[in-house]
Parts: C-alpha cells; sequence; structure tokens
C-alpha cells in the first residue's frame, strides 16, 4: 500500500532554517502547502519503513528502513519580489510499505483496488496537471458509482480543483453516511466520521448536476491488517455489482516515493536502494506550466 507525507510532516527534517521557506498559496498543492530552497547545500530527509522495487523488475527489495535526501547543488537565490521563481519546491512523498498502522494512506483514483461502476459512464485523464499523480476519474451519470474497500478508521474524498455542484450519495459499509453536492475543505468532498478500527467499504453514487472528479482517497490507517478486497454487496442496489467492464482501474507505479514539487536547479539524491519520481513543476512569473516527470533511481 501507499503512504502519503505531506512536507510538513514532522518525519520530514530540513537541515537549514534559513535557507527553506514555507509557503501556502497554492490551492493545487497538495494540503497547501510546500517547502522551498534555493540555497547550496539545503538537504530534506526522510526516514521511513518501505518496500522498493525499480519499475516492476528486479531487483526487488524486501521491507526494511530506508533514508531519502534530497540535496541542493546550485545556488539559486530567493527573489523578495518572486519567490516563487527558479527555486525547488518539495511538496509531498509517496512511499509503498506494507506496514501503514497510524500513517496517511493514499488511494489513487487509478489503484487497482478502486471499482467503477461502468467504463461507460467514467472518463479517465492522465494529464491533469493540478492532480495527484496526474490522473483522475469523471463521471455526471446519474446512477454510476466508485467503491472503495479500505483498512482504518477514517477515509476522505479528494476531487479535482474547480469542482463545481454536482449531487451524490455515500455509504459506509452498506449504510448511509451522508450527502455531498460540493467540495467542504478546498478539494475535500467528504471526510467520514471516526469509525472503528478495522477493513471497510466506501461507495460514492452520483445523483446528477455537474461532473463528480475522483482524485484520491485519504486513509487514517488503524492497524497493519492489509486492505480488503472489494466486495460487490456494497454496490447500490440499482447494480449489479462491479461488472468484468471496470473503468481503466491499473497498477499503481511500482516505486517506493514520489516526491512532488517544482526544480529551478540541479538536485542530487542521496539514498540507499530507492527508485522514486521526482515531480516538476516550472514557474514563470508566478504561473505553473505543465509539468514533468523524471524516474531517478538510487546507487
Amino acid at each position: 500500500m501507499s503512504v502519503l507525507l505531506d512536507d510538513d510532516d514532522p518525519l520530514v527534517l530540513y537541515n537549514s532554517p534559513g535557507g527553506w521557506a514555507k509557503f501556502g498559496i497554492e490551492s493545487s498543492e497538495f494540503d497547501g502547502t510546500t517547502h522551498a530552497s534555493g540555497t547550496h547545500g539545503d538537504t530534506a530527509t526522510l526516514a521511513f519503513e518501505a518496500i522498493t522495487s525499480f519499475s516492476g523488475r528486479p531487483p526487488v527489495y524486501t521491507q526494511g528502513s530506508h533514508q531519502l535526501v534530497v540535496t541542493i547543488d546550485q545556488d539559486v537565490p530567493l527573489p523578495t519580489a518572486n519567490p516563487l521563481n527558479r527555486t525547488f519546491f518539495l511538496d509531498y512523498f509517496v512511499y509503498t510499505t506494507t506496514s501503514a498502522a497510524g500513517k496517511t494512506v493514499l488511494i489513487d483514483d487509478n489503484d487497482r483496488s478502486v471499482t467503477y461502476s461502468d467504463s461507460d459512464n467514467w472518463q479517465s485523464s492522465d494529464d491533469s496537471d493540478d492532480c495527484l499523480e496526474r490522473t483522475n476519474h469523471v463521471s455526471m451519470s446519474a446512477g454510476s458509482w466508485v467503491a472503495v474497500p479500505f483498512n482504518g478508521t477514517q477515509i476522505s474524498l479528494i476531487s479535482a480543483p474547480g469542482q463545481k455542484a454536482f449531487k451524490a450519495s455515500v455509504s459506509i459499509d452498506g449504510s448511509p453516511a451522508g450527502q455531498i453536492s460540493q467540495p467542504q475543505n478546498k478539494n475535500q468532498l467528504f471526510n467520514s466520521a471516526v469509525l472503528s478500527p478495522g477493513p471497510h467499504t466506501i461507495n460514492v453514487t452520483v445523483l446528477g448536476g455537474n461532473s463528480m472528479a475522483v482524485d484520491y482517497f485519504l486513509v487514517t490507517s488503524g492497524s497493519d491488517a492489509p486492505i480488503p478486497a472489494a466486495d460487490p454487496s456494497q454496490a447500490p442496489a440499482s447494480e449489479s455489482g462491479p461488472s468484468s467492464g471496470i473503468a481503466t482501474a491499473q497498477n499503481p507505479p511500482p516505486i517506493a516515493a514520489i516526491v512532488g514539487g517544482t526544480v529551478g536547479g540541479l538536485v542530487v539524491v542521496a539514498i540507499a536502494v530507492l527508485a522514486f519520481i521526482l515531480i516538476l513543476r516550472r514557474r514563470a512569473k508566478g504561473r505553473l506550466t505543465p509539468a514533468n516527470y523524471i524516474s531517478l533511481v538510487g546507487p
């Protein structure tokens, strides 16, 4: 399973209080925060327990302790007039692990555990710059639904930026959990009440109005139990359950970590054994241009 850590998480250690600056002005950034630096020698360090795999090919490594160090190796000043220009922005980390107790588990819209009612009613995209991992699923067909099994004590649904008013119902373990019509907090469509620890299934059914976009789900994990398999019985009564034509649900990227952010200078990454993706966004005069993705593999 994938664990997501924000740049503001206390597990991320920044070496230079004078070099790293914290920003919170971009709604497209995860949790509305980033850390930025253009100072030579500044580092951001994350120690974590994870499984690593190189693009689904050998070598594959067992669960263990790893350390990721991102080092700025080029002096890039932070202009007072435009602090977003020519800087390195660190947004979030994602790593794969078998032990997620007490952590925030990420379930992307393209995760293979996510079930969509009908591929004809859901449109998928893999080039959405404002969405996590650049993917989302969208539907405006009344009766279409998405179901996600999870193991934890709370779950939230995050939409794509710019979500307009719509209507949808939510059920958890077959019991009504409320209706949603617009984002409640930034791009968050739904945040469940605290649940009993253990396996659950959430189902979100489109009722009408504008299209509803699914970007990702976040789960507060309460145990080390594996994510349960999808339960067709949690589908709406009007549906016959998940069909074989599931909407473009794909295997998640077989990577150990994803670092989201912006690079204006060169970055040196020192890590024991880790494959990760560095998400780049070029900012010119404070405006975003399409994201670039670079795969980096540690020694």
